[in-house]
This record gives structure tokens, sequence and C-alpha cells, in this order.
């Protein structure tokens, strides 16, 4: 048996969109929000990585969606640390029916650690940052990322004051409502993603402006986030 953390949570109307579908951004928050409360189980607060110069920052995440929780439903989260491989940290979160424990959707999300002043990724964990009981055997979903080159310029975003986290960089779950708002709103009218995969290749911090970039085929769709010669992100969304 792994190192797993449980917590029930309520949707609420402001956790859904205009279809009273709770968003992805959501579900990317409630995730993180598992993984916060799961390490402060190993005394790992936000004042033990700031007394240590180490912040921890999402890499990648992959979200699947099997169906859609709405407002009042109640979701039973269950989150599971795996050890590290080559410097990354894996966790898979399950969004759980309370009732049945019918799977709602999934988060596979690959952090890695990071020395804030050598701003170098550490390859060797402290031990009191590592889950004892975690397993080797990795839950994780694909993440092959679908590259375009025929990309057009769709818009210009900035990382303003309510978009930012404590770190003063785009919040992780910004990224989600972001492309979001660039989906063709007939289309989520009808219909939510059954997967999304980011890659968070740069931070951006508050004020920086940059541009979005997109590639369009049937049900998929490829998103470029940049800066000049800076790639900050890049998304797959498949419908």
């Amino acid at each position: 048996m792994g190192e797993v953390y449980k917590k029930t949570v309520k949707v609420s109307l402001q956790d859904c969109d205009m279809q009273d579908r709770m968003s992805a951004s959501s579900i990317l928050k409630n995730s993180q929000q598992a993984s916060i409360e799961h390490c402060k189980n190993l005394n790992a607060s936000k004042d033990y990585y700031r007394n240590n110069g180490l912040v921890f920052l999402l890499a990648q995440v992959s979200l699947e969606f099997y169906k859609n929780p709405r407002s009042d439903d109640v979701l039973s989260v269950v989150s599971e640390p795996f050890r590290p491989l080559r410097a990354i940290h894996y966790r898979y979160t399950e969004f759980l029916d309370a009732k049945d424990n019918f799977c709602f959707a999934s988060v596979d999300s690959r952090w890695v650690l990071v020395d804030i002043k050598r701003k170098r990724i550490v390859r060797q964990p402290p031990t009191d940052l590592m889950f004892k009981n975690a397993s080797e055997c990795v839950k994780k979903h694909p993440h092959k990322l679908q590259r375009s080159s025929d990309v057009i310029l769709i818009g210009r975003e900035t990382a303003t004051y309510s978009r930012c986290d404590v770190n003063h960089h785009l919040n992780n779950a910004e990224y989600a409502n972001i492309i979001f708002d660039y989906l063709p709103t007939e289309v989520l009218k009808e219909k939510f993603p059954r997967r999304m995969l980011i890659c968070y290749r740069k931070e951006i911090p508050l004020g920086r402006e940059f541009e979005l970039f997109l590639s369009e085929s049937e049900n998929n769709y490829y998103f470029l986030g940049a800066n000049h010669e800076e790639k900050y992100f890049e998304v797959n969304v498949v419908f």
C-alpha cells in the first residue's frame, strides 16, 4: 500500500463554469491543495520551504475528464505521491463520487524541487521531504505533447496581480483559465475536453506580458505561450 491522502470536498457554484461543470482550474486548485496538505504531514509547511530556500515547481500536469462534477456534488479526493524518478516527483490525484467511487477526473502532476539561490533542480531531496511508504509503481497518464509549428497569434496576456501566487508567478491553475478563454465558446457549450496537458517551460513573473499562439485540428488544440525567444508553456487540449 502506498502513501495516500484523502479528503472530501463539496463543489460550489464558484468552482463551476457557465454550464455548471467543475472547471479545470478548480480541479487543479483542489489537486494542489491536497498535495500541500499531505506534505504538511511531513511538517513541510511554507515556512520549511522558505527557511531552507526550496520550492516545488510544477513541470507538467495532465488532466483527464470522464464525467463532469456539478455544483453541490460531494467528491472524495484521493491523492498519492510516488518515489522520485530522475528528479521528478510524481503525484496522482483522483476525484471520485463520494457515494459509489465513480471517477470524475484524474490529475497526473509532475514536480521538481528547486534550490532558489542556486536556481538549480535538487536531484537528491532531503530525507524529511520523502514519503517513506511511497510506491515506486507510478500511476500516470500519457505525457507526449503533440506540437505544431503552424501556429497563429490569437492574443496577448499578462501575469496580472490577481493571477499570481505567493511566488509572484502566474498561478499553475490560471494557465487552464487562460486556455479555456481561447477555446471556442460554442464547442464548450456542447462538450467538455476529454484531456488537457500543460507543460510549464518557464515561470511567468508578475507583470510579464506574453503572446498566445494556436494550432487547431479536428478535436485537437495546441497552444503556445511565448515572448520573443522565450517559451513559457505549451498545452494540448483534446475533445
